[in-house]
């Protein structure tokens, strides 16, 4: 991705005519100011790209002076420019004077002779990539001026052992890490309030690491592929812990959730196989498909599935099932979060959600193409992506009005089904975004004025196209979805069950004395 991001940036500025202003010694300038105060900045003479023609590259110890003299005026060299030094790998050591206030991007990319570089403390901007690719650079002081480090800046120093990040540091952004191979120590002072994508992804040498309290997320592959890694400290600042954050730590064994943390995303443990324990807080709602392939994690058994969650819930997350080859399945009455524990259970043909469940996750029934019916009960507030895709064989759901996210795809290629939603018309992004197949949709489905009652004697269900009640002593009303009245009988077998035939798929509301319940005919 760097390197598609260098060409990129290369191609951009290939067009611009970077013919310098004058030399002085083995170096080129171009004036930034020719009114006083006078300034100037170091470049590597370019008028396409790549390098000039017949421009030899500095090598071994370079010094950029603080002044230039040309045409009788004195310059101050306050900036080095982009890809100013990119390739000269011959390059050993660059001293860098005071009067600097800025360095480009890509200065010096790839100057992989480059050991060690001092960073003064009037530098306050060092902009993409500027030290990626030195694979020889084992030391850097950065400047206590430094606000930002910025992407790609130490990408491939698969050298560098250690960095002091200056508590001036407000931001360390994408990549800026990435791939510093022999990178065993590193502190993240309490300043930084953002942390990149992939900033310290494929540093295989990093043991710990500390998560200060100023920082409220962790990035999407912050620490991915980070195979030394054995210890993290997360602080109670954290709300989110990103998509694949911890991805491929294999050495990992245990680590510790605060209660602050809320979202914990898709990938973020995979392949963590030394992974032996880790307690889910009851902060969190979201637990995405992340821990099933970690295969020394204890999980905890019931039915047929397997949970995480911490010493009170032990059933607080349904991760997997034991196989995919399951008909039918009853979720832990505790459980809150189902995960893809479904994805691929392609004989599944009913399942029964708690009423403690909050989260539907990503993919969760995927590919559940024999899935004919589900009840999602009023306590679920969202629904994933692809929850329900690929569900061919599911004709009709309901969709509470708990339910304030419907995510991505989450009903597509459901050939035949119909959503009903109770709710009236809600922002859930874009109506093809999570109905992609343009499938039909009841807003405000309000079947009857009264509320489904708890289970009793009473038995009702579907049975093909009929309605079969069990146990009724008084009158059966059978509504449609508009609250119309389209079927009744008398309780007249009380034993053997009353049926009613049905001549129309979809959902029904059956109501027999106090109980009302919710029937989906196929």
């Amino acid at each position: 991705m760097k390197r598609f991001f260098t060409f990129l940036f290369a191609t951009m500025l290939a067009g611009q005519a970077w013919a310098y202003d004058f030399k002085s010694g083995d170096l080129f300038f171009n004036i930034t100011s020719d009114t006083t105060p006078y300034t100037v900045e170091v470049v590597a003479p370019k008028s396409t790209f790549p390098i000039y023609e017949g421009y030899i590259k500095p090598k071994g110890d370079l010094v950029i002076p603080a002044e230039v003299t040309n045409d009788g005026k004195t310059y101050s060299v306050t900036n080095i420019g982009y890809f100013a030094f990119s390739d000269c790998d011959s390059l050993t050591s660059v001293s860098i004077p005071n009067s600097i206030t800025d360095i480009y991007h890509f200065a010096f990319e790839k100057c992989t002779s480059l050991t060690s570089i001092e960073i003064p403390n009037s530098v306050t901007t060092i902009k993409e990539g500027v030290f990626s690719g030195c694979s020889g650079l084992t030391t850097v002081i950065l400047p206590n001026t430094l606000k930002c480090i910025s992407e790609y800046m130490f990408y491939g120093c698969s050298s560098l052992k250690s960095i002091v990040i200056p508590n001036s540091v407000l931001w360390i952004n994408e990549s800026a890490f990435e791939d510093c191979a022999s990178l065993t120590s590193v502190t993240i002072p309490n300043s930084v309030n953002h942390l990149g994508n992939m900033v310290f992804a494929g540093c295989h040498s990093l043991t710990s690491v500390v998560i200060p309290n100023s920082l409220s997320y962790i990035a999407d592959g912050a620490f991915s592929g980070c195979s030394g890694l054995t210890s993290v400290e997360i602080a109670n600042s954290v709300k989110s812990i990103g998509l694949s954050a911890f991805y491929g730590c294999s050495s990992l064994t245990s680590i510790d959730i605060p209660n602050s943390v809320t979202y914990i995303g898709d990938g973020s443990f995979s392949g963590c196989i030394g992974l032996t324990s880790i307690a889910i807080p009851d902060s969190v709602w979201y637990v995405g498909s992340t821990f099933a392939d970690c295969s020394s994690l204890k999980f905890n058994e019931y039915d047929n599935g397997y949970y995480i969650g911490n010493e009170r819930n032990p059933y607080l997350c349904l991760i997997k099932v034991k196989s995919t080859d399951i008909t039918s399945f009853n979720i832990n009455s505790s459980c809150r979060i189902i995960s893809d524990a479904f994805a691929g259970c392609s004989s599944l043909t009913s399942v029964t959600i708690p009423n403690s469940v909050i989260t539907i996750g990503n993919d969760a029934f995927n590919n559940c193409s024999k899935l004919t019916s589900i009840d999602i009960p009023n306590s679920v507030t969202s629904i994933g992506a692809g929850a329900f895709q690929n569900c061919s064989g599911l004709s009709t759901i309901v969709i509470p009005s708990s339910v304030s996210l419907i995510d991505a795809m989450a009903f597509s290629s459901c050939s035949n089904l119909t959503i009903y939603l109770e709710t009236s018309e809600r922002d859930f992004g874009r109506y093809n975004y999570w109905n992609p197949d343009n499938r039909p949709v009841v807003w405000n489905y309000k079947p009857t004025a009264v509320t489904e009652s708890a289970a009793n004697t009473v038995n009702i269900y579907a049975q093909g196209n009929t309605i079969v009640v069990e146990n009724a002593t008084e009158e059966i009303f059978v509504y449609n979805v508009m609250g119309v009245l389209v079927g009744r009988d008398a309780a007249r077998h009380v034993s053997t069950g009353t049926t009613i035939t049905i001549n129309t798929s979809g959902v029904y509301i059956v109501k027999t004395g106090t109980t009302v319940k919710r029937v989906i005919v196929n």
